[in-house]
């Protein structure tokens, strides 16, 4: 049953496993399923931390999002430079789900090595991927990029969290002003919800650095 296996491979693919994770997940990046490729790519990095990029050479080849998007979860829990840098990589791709996976993972880090790839975006027209530079970005280029960003409410909500982790509260803070009026009810209890569990009163809000 495949359920069964992925559930099986992130099970057993949790982090310090080492050289015997690797070794066993490895051949599975070439496995006839998506859904078995997009668990071993992610359960080689969780197992096996910036050794196991080593393998995922054949992941650029790779067209379907939802293998990229599972090893962004995993790589945006890491900090280290080879990490961000194939965070950085994949902002590069041409699909659009693929690059705000990236840019989401590096947004929610706050290594050194994230916050430079993430500013490499800041010349981005595309709001949905600008923002996530905001640390590099003038604080009226913030200001102007949640702006039009606040109409994808999806996107806002995955961008406000992932600033909000990686520490770039100015910028999460400007993002949720701009959206809270246009929001629902339920989106704006979600929004001040997910603020207050980052430990920071709304009132400090406007005060806030990246």
């Amino acid at each position: 049953n495949l359920h069964v296996r992925v559930a099986a491979m992130r099970s057993w693919g949790q982090s310090d496993t080492g050289r015997k994770a690797l070794f066993a997940f490895t051949p599975l990046l070439k496995d006839n399923s998506m859904a078995i490729r997009a668990a071993a790519n992610a359960a080689v990095v969780r197992s096996s931390g910036d050794k196991g990029l080593e393998q995922l050479y054949l992941v650029y080849k790779e067209k379907d999002p939802q293998i990229y998007e599972a090893l962004c979860e995993e790589l945006g829990q890491m900090n280290t430079e080879a990490s961000a840098e194939m965070l950085r990589k994949f902002t590069r791709k041409d699909e659009g789900r693929i690059r705000r996976a990236a840019a989401l993972a590096l947004a929610a880090r706050s290594d050194k090595f994230a916050r430079a790839a993430a500013a490499s975006l800041a010349t981005e027209m595309e709001p949905g991927m600008k923002i996530f530079a905001a640390h590099a970005l003038p604080i009226d280029d913030v200001k102007q990029t949640a702006g039009r960003l606040s109409a994808d409410r999806k996107l806002s909500a995955q961008a406000f969290a992932a600033l909000l982790a990686g520490g770039a509260r100015t910028a999460a803070a400007t993002l949720l002003l701009e959206a809270f009026p246009k929001a629902n009810d339920a989106t704006r209890i979600e929004w001040l919800g997910t603020w207050l569990r980052a430990g920071e009163p709304p009132a400090k809000m406007a005060s806030s650095r990246p």
